[in-house]
């Protein structure tokens, strides 16, 4: 807790002494790789509840920072976590600019995640320390740009389903040998965090890898996709959607900075639901 209290002291003293120089951004490895990271099963009401949002948030952020802690034990990391009642617009509103990544898992719509309380719209911008945002719920892709684009203040890119998704844990038992296999949801989070951290592919393709094998694979119909930032930036390439953890961009991107603007990607596997 202590670096993140220096992070808020450090932004304030930033804001408020302007003799002090601009923060210098730098392409590799990131300083810290902090997360927040929100999950829903038990909705308020009846018959709304999902069976493994706990379990798809907490794959992702023990895979990230397990991996990050074992490979690259020089990077900080922390998480914030808030769960069903007390995830709320406020848990993300109020302290997503201090983290690196921004994670929720639970019902979404084409106006954004389902949070306890309400859904948390296009008047929330992400930037300062937030370079991605996760957003492990239906719809949450399935937006214009004139909708996406106010959420972009320094954010690289942001993911998430635009069809609907799958929470599921499937088994198939072998009577005759007395096992059984089990596969869960969640498992595309490790798989992602695997590919990620350990194998460094690039944030989509680690993305799209756990979808497939994961969930695809199960002989589930998705589409997920992202909205992201693209173009040059302080002498390297930033495509927003596709940075690998060695070699990322350490600071925001601003609309200013941005060569190429505001981009979207996608992938489809079968004929999902929407």
């Amino acid at each position: 807790m202590k670096n993140l209290l220096n992070r808020k002291l450090f932004v304030i003293a930033f804001c408020l002494v302007l003799v002090i120089p601009a923060f210098s951004a730098s392409w590799g490895l990131p300083t810290y790789l902090y997360i927040l990271s929100d999950s829903i099963q038990d909705y308020p009401g009846s018959n709304n509840d999902l069976p493994r949002s706990h379990a798809h948030k907490g794959r992702f952020v023990n895979g990230v920072k397990g991996g990050v802690n074992s490979k690259y034990p020089a990077i900080g990391t922390y998480t914030l976590d808030f769960q069903d009642a007390n995830a709320t617009t406020a848990s993300v509103i109020n302290n997503a600019d201090y983290y690196e990544i921004v994670f929720f898992a639970g019902h979404g719509n084409t106006t954004g995640p389902c949070l306890y309380d309400a859904t948390l719209n296009n008047s929330k911008s992400f930037g300062n320390w937030t370079r991605w945002v996760f957003w492990d719920a239906c719809l949450t892709m399935n937006q214009s740009f004139e909708y996406m684009l106010p959420r972009f203040n320094g954010v690289h890119g942001m993911f998430g389903y635009k069809s609907i998704g799958y929470q599921f844990h499937k088994w198939t038992d072998y009577w005759i040998f007395g096992t059984a296999n089990h596969e869960y949801s969640e498992e595309l989070w490790s798989r992602f965090a695997s590919r990620w951290v350990n194998d460094g592919y690039g944030i989509w393709d680690a993305f799209q890898d756990g979808v497939q094998v994961e969930v695809a694979n199960e002989g589930y119909s998705v589409q997920i996709g992202a909205f992201y930032m693209k173009g040059t930036i302080d002498g390297g390439y930033l495509d927003g959607s596709n940075e690998k953890l060695a070699n990322m961009y350490n600071g925001t991107i601003q609309w200013s900075q941005a060569t190429e603007g505001c981009w979207t990607r996608q992938t489809t596997w079968g004929n999902p639901a929407y």
